[in-house]
């Protein structure tokens, strides 16, 4: 009984087919051709929103890639300006450095060719002085031998001390010349205009 029951309804199954009117074909045939080509046309119309969507996401890219670089032009820029203001700075630096030292060295030299012409001025002042108490001292006792207030072996001994020969002084020629300087430092000073 079961096949028959399975034998009729793969009858009435194939039974409807045949019952099907042509009308009925076509509408499912006009219906299957209308859902086929929607979905064709929202398959193109994906394919053309996924086409638009990876044009969109190229041109995004190209544009973030483009700020990228522009970003690192900039970064790269303002390294070098930084670079380049140390290296003026260090320049600066070694320019002023070697200035002051020239500077220095300048007023060094000066400060003792100042203290050397000084020092050799001092020297000419102090040997014109010497010279000139020799020379007082001289015509001391060139005047004092004049006037014959001594003996010959003292008037011998101060020549000798006045020529400078005299290597060892006798006590006499230091009383004497000590004698001569107190004449000497007696005397009123001459004022010279």
């Amino acid at each position: 009984m079961k096949f028959i029951y399975t034998f009729f309804l793969l009858f009435s199954f194939t039974a409807c087919d045949l019952l099907d009117s042509n009308d009925i074909k076509l509408k499912k045939i006009e219906a299957q051709a209308t859902k086929d080509m929607a979905t064709l046309q929202t398959k193109k119309e994906l394919a053309t929103i996924n086409k638009e969507t990876e044009l969109e996401k190229i041109r995004l890219q190209s544009e973030l890639k483009k700020e990228n670089f522009a970003q690192t032009l900039q970064l790269q820029t303002q390294k070098n300006e930084i670079k380049s203001q140390q290296y003026m700075m260090i320049l600066i630096a070694l320019v002023i450095i070697i200035i002051s030292f020239f500077i220095f060295y300048y007023f060094k030299k000066r400060h003792e060719n100042q203290l050397k012409a000084y020092e050799d001025n001092l020297k000419k002042y102090l040997q014109q002085k010497e010279n000139d108490s020799r020379n007082k001292i001289a015509e001391k006792l060139i005047d004092t031998i004049a006037s014959g207030k001594i003996n010959k072996e003292q008037e011998a001994t101060l020549l000798t001390a006045l020529s400078g020969q005299v290597h060892s002084q006798t006590p006499q020629s230091i009383e004497l010349l000590e004698d001569v300087e107190a004449e000497l430092e007696e005397e009123p000073k001459e004022i010279t205009p």
